[in-house]
């Protein structure tokens, strides 16, 4: 790579808000998270039908991917092949799991929820929206440790197998919900912060 590769931006959606670079863009009703998740889509301004058949951690990672790279060209000359996303959770598709399981005990299971009962399916929702055709790995893990992704990421920017790439946490249960997404490329930009472990875990916990 011709420069260090930097955090180019961050979105972060929890407790019914979503912040973008730390700022907060969206403060949504106080309810549930599907009604939230309506909220933030209408905010968008977007017309993608397909949302609303998601299941709960495919739209949170649809929105904080779409906040993310909204208004941006953080994308735009990066061939697909070199676009790629990396990211944990630590329930992997319980919600839909357990959603599922009941259906199944109902004798009414869906096919469009067994979809879902994969975590990297959310994933590739937003692969699928930005046109991500290179690494798509999803990890399950108790806690998001910054460090063994930043390194997995780096190694690939540095082999020029991805150019631009997101990389963060998407967890979804019925305890809660948090996304982090962030971009990461090439940039000369010293007010940007650099692509490193410690920054990227500060900026998790912001």
């Amino acid at each position: 790579m011709l420069s260090a590769p930097r955090i180019l931006r961050t979105c972060s959606i929890a407790d019914h808000a979503v912040r973008v670079n730390g700022q907060r863009v969206l403060a949504g009703p106080t309810g549930s998270f599907p009604e939230f998740a309506e909220t933030a889509y209408r905010n968008l301004g977007i017309e993608y039908p397909k949302f609303h058949k998601m299941d709960n951690l495919a739209k949170l990672g649809f929105l904080a991917a779409e906040f993310l790279l909204t208004d941006t060209d953080l994308l735009a000359g990066t061939a697909p092949e070199r676009r790629g996303i990396v990211a944990a959770n630590a329930t992997s598709s319980l919600d839909a799991d357990l959603r599922y399981q009941a259906q199944v005990v109902q004798q009414r299971p869906s096919p469009a929820l067994f979809v879902y009962t994969l975590p990297n399916i959310a994933l590739g929702e937003i692969c699928i929206r930005h046109g991500i055709k290179g690494e798509n790995m999803l990890f399950v893990a108790a806690n998001y440790e910054a460090a063994p992704q930043v390194s997995y990421l780096d190694s690939l920017l540095a082999a020029g197998t991805l150019t631009t790439a997101l990389g963060g946490w998407l967890d979804f249960s019925t305890r809660g919900y948090r996304a982090f997404l962030y971009a990461v490329g090439a940039s000369t930009d010293p007010a940007l912060p650099a692509f490193s472990p410690d920054n990227v875990q500060q900026l998790f916990s912001t």
